[in-house]
């Protein structure tokens, strides 16, 4: 199996300034090739650091992909590192140097001798043509060894690698896509899915990991070569994780359930405080929304919950805002206002401020008309004020997403 390593290089990496957001770019996309990733290491524009990083490297993979350092300024550093490395001299790229003086005229800037360093690549190179940018990358062989160097510009290095590195290494090391499933799963602990997955025949099919996001978990499987059909394999995740596990043809538990929701005619309306809307907008992100949600109130005051959602006084007194009984109250006020067949209401405190004794920041009491079914529940959650509303909106989608897979 060919073995990679991703080098990025800048001092802005290394000082935190910047996101390296390539390495988990490349790694994506290399996941179903068959190329494994071993490592991704960073180092700063000091050629001898770019060029012992490189040797070590060599000596435990085939492959190397660096980005950054391609551009005119003298922290730009790679090629020259690179050209030292393989005792080649640096050639002018001509078609880059005729894209690169292009580009300069339209946007009406004078180019300088400095500019001109975009166009350096290592004599004897296979150059990838930059769509995005000024500065191309380039492939070095030798020893049956293979060095890809690219921009570190992430929409610049993302466009050349879909575009001109992946098709090249795909036909020049006659890649195939290789066997594996991502499954993604909502509403459960990752140590509970560790659990879940340990006690199952998942471990017997190939490695596998576990990448957390908030409120949603994607399960890696690496099939081996003697694993059974990948279809009859979700049919066995769907058995194992039941209504848990988003539908391999949706990225979000949101896009599932407007899809479920189109299956069964049936029309969602929300009520919201704490979140602002948040449940709306993650609904209304999704293409065809409108076939099934008819819309929202957003009650984030106390006088609005009694104007437009007839939330009693006596019962904002009694239990407060944050509370399952103004929620269920919330809930009956918006069927007087918006037709719907399901409905959610959410009242919180999602901090800083706010809380109380008896409520903690992270309280979300939520309220739910389930087609006729009427039920209130409160939820704690852990995290500052964005996880708080995220995993609250995140919720409050998945218990109507599992109430309809029932």
């Amino acid at each position: 199996m060919n073995k990679a390593i991703i080098i990025t290089t800048g001092e802005e990496l290394l000082h935190g300034r910047t996101l390296d957001t390539n390495s988990a770019f490349i790694c994506k996309e290399l996941y179903e090739t068959g190329i494994e990733i071993i490592e991704c290491i960073t180092v700063g524009d000091d050629i001898e650091a770019i060029i012992y990083t490189i040797e070590e490297s060599f000596k435990r993979c085939n492959i190397i992909f660096i980005t950054g350092g391609l551009g005119p300024t003298d922290d730009d550093r790679t090629v020259e590192a690179i050209c030292r490395f393989f005792s080649l001299k640096d050639t002018v790229d001509e078609n880059a140097r005729i894209r690169i003086e292009g580009l300069f005229a339209r946007a009406n800037y004078k180019i300088n001798k400095k500019d001109y360093k975009m166009a350096l690549v290592p004599e004897g190179s296979v150059v990838f043509k930059n769509n995005k940018g000024h500065a191309p990358g380039f492939l070095i062989e030798k020893d049956d060894k293979f060095l890809i160097a690219m921009p570190g510009v992430p929409f610049e290095a993302e466009d050349m690698f879909v575009n001109e590195i992946k098709p090249y290494l795909c036909q020049r090391f006659n890649l195939k896509k290789s066997d594996g499933i991502i499954f993604r799963l909502t509403g459960l602990r990752e140590s509970t899915i560790n659990e879940i997955i340990e006690k199952s025949k998942i471990p017997q099919l190939g490695k596998w990991g576990i990448s957390a996001k908030t409120g949603v978990y994607e399960v890696y499987l690496s099939l081996n070569d003697t694993t059974d059909d990948p279809r009859s394999i979700e049919e066995m995740l769907k058995d194992i994780f039941k209504e848990k596990l988003i539908d391999s043809s949706f990225s979000s538990p949101s896009e599932e359930l407007v899809f479920l929701l189109k299956q069964k005619q049936t029309k969602l309306a929300t009520a919201e405080s704490c979140t602002g809307g948040l449940i709306a907008k993650m609904i209304t992100d999704i293409p065809g929304s409108s076939e099934v949600y008819n819309g929202s109130i957003i009650a984030y005051s106390n006088e609005v919950k009694q104007n437009l959602l007839s939330v009693s006084e006596t019962t904002l007194k009694k239990y407060g805002a944050v509370s399952e009984e103004t929620a269920l109250e919330m809930i009956n006020g918006l069927q007087k206002v918006i037709q719907y067949d399901i409905a959610i209401a959410i009242t919180g405190t999602a901090g800083p401020g706010g809380a109380t004794k008896e409520k903690k920041v992270g309280t979300v009491c939520f309220a739910f008309d389930l087609c006729g079914q009427k039920k209130s529940e409160t939820k704690i959650f852990n995290g500052d004020r964005d996880r708080v509303r995220n995993l609250s909106a995140l919720y409050a989608i998945n218990t109507v997403r599992e109430f309809i897979k029932k």
